[in-house]
């Protein structure tokens, strides 16, 4: 969640920034080639996912290997968040893309785990639910007369106090709080959802096509942890 906040951040605040008029033809292109990023990432985060989890299942890697391959892969993932939330001005669009579709590639650690959990048509159909959500939000985001931009702090207080309350819950194992913490979870990334693509809109002002990736970076890891939450509420388990 840190690193969602950093990534925000360096987005909307970075000094270098210049906001100036660019035709609509353009911000509708940098909108659409950022959801073409995030699915792109989507789609390789799960096939990397589902190809460890059968690595796996047939035993060509021991466990031992698997936990070694997953503390490498956090901390690649660490390093490529931090190189494309702060640094991103200073970098091309190839290389951007190439660091994009390799965090892609070492996300898997999050997600390889849900198939040894969860069944295959619980994942699947979660999958396919969190896409429609997605898509009823960006919706309700496109018709919405509120100004959004406000709510930052807001959402960053809600993120944090379900941090805390999520911590304290792992000592005190209620499982209806978790159901709680859960739902309000879901609300609060729902707003992420329609924050990102207010963000996304004002950035594309500028043209410049890097944009296209630092937000598929945000809307992929709002998407991620949607999925997560609806996994975990109404998920079934093998």
């Amino acid at each position: 969640m840190n690193f969602k906040e950093k990534l925000q951040q360096s987005v909307t605040n970075s000094s270098s920034f210049s906001l100036s008029w660019t035709a609509t033809s353009t911000v509708d292109l940098i909108i659409s080639k950022t959801f073409f990023w995030m699915w792109l990432v989507l789609l390789t985060v799960f096939g990397v996912a589902y190809y460890t989890y059968i690595l796996v299942l047939q035993w060509m890697i021991t466990l031992g290997g698997l936990s070694m391959l997953s503390l490498i892969s956090i901390i690649l993932w660490f390093v490529l968040v931090i190189i494309i939330s702060y640094s991103w001005q200073k970098l091309s669009y190839g290389v951007l893309a190439t660091l994009l579709l390799v965090f892609g590639v070492f996300e898997w650690f999050w997600l390889s785990g849900i198939f040894l959990t969860y069944s295959m048509g619980s994942i699947i159909s979660i999958f396919l639910t969190t896409s429609i959500m997605f898509f009823l939000l960006a919706i309700a985001w496109h018709y919405m007369k509120v100004d959004v931009a406000k709510w930052w702090v807001i959402l960053m207080a809600g993120l944090l106090a379900i941090i805390i309350w999520f911590i304290i819950n792992i000592f005190w194992k209620n499982s209806w709080f978790n159901l709680i913490l859960n739902i309000i979870w879901l609300i609060v990334f729902s707003a992420f959802v329609i924050y990102d693509l207010n963000v996304l809109k004002l950035m594309a002002q500028s043209g410049d096509r890097r944009i296209e990736l630092v937000m598929a970076l945000s809307l992929f890891l709002t998407f991620i942890n949607i999925f997560m939450i609806l996994l975990r509420l109404f998920g079934s388990r093998d």
